[in-house]
């Protein structure tokens, strides 16, 4: 994620209105490598599970692991990898949640990149998580 999906996402987990769902990628911006491949399960519960994701192994081969681990919970650090397609659905579903009068939809263009629309608003994005980040960040300052 590059500076400013991990601005945005830091602005989110700042809300007072923030959780996690289920299925959500969890992002370390402070490691090394600016990940930390684990996914939230159970909602805003303290498990996760590690999900390796396809890297060569020494033979050449792509391995994929999947590791249940233990963990006390997710940090107050640690923020959503918005250019992750199963964190974007659930930030779509906080944001149904949050605005469900308002009707809203995503959509993706070539010109415009992603974007998330309501009857009144129109925010965009480079990714599904970006613009659906914005538009909940908009939900939530209006109350």
């Amino acid at each position: 994620m590059d500076q400013n999906l991990t601005d945005l996402a830091r602005a989110l987990v700042a809300c007072p209105e923030w959780r996690w769902a289920s299925g959500m990628r969890v992002v370390l911006p402070d490691s090394s490598d600016g990940s930390f491949p684990m996914r939230v399960l159970y909602g805003s519960q303290t498990a996760l599970v590690s999900a390796h994701e396809e890297k060569p192994t020494p033979d050449g081969k792509l391995g994929v692991g999947l590791v249940v681990g233990a963990c006390t919970g997710v940090m107050r650090s640690d923020v959503p990898d918005l250019a992750d397609p199963a964190t974007a659905g659930g930030l779509l579903a906080l944001l149904v949640e949050a605005d469900p009068a308002s009707g809203w939809g995503v959509s993706c263009g070539p010109d415009v990149g992603w974007r998330a629309t309501s009857c009144d608003r129109d925010l965009s994005g480079k990714t599904m998580g970006e613009a659906v980040a914005r538009a909940l960040l908009d939900v939530w300052a209006r109350r």
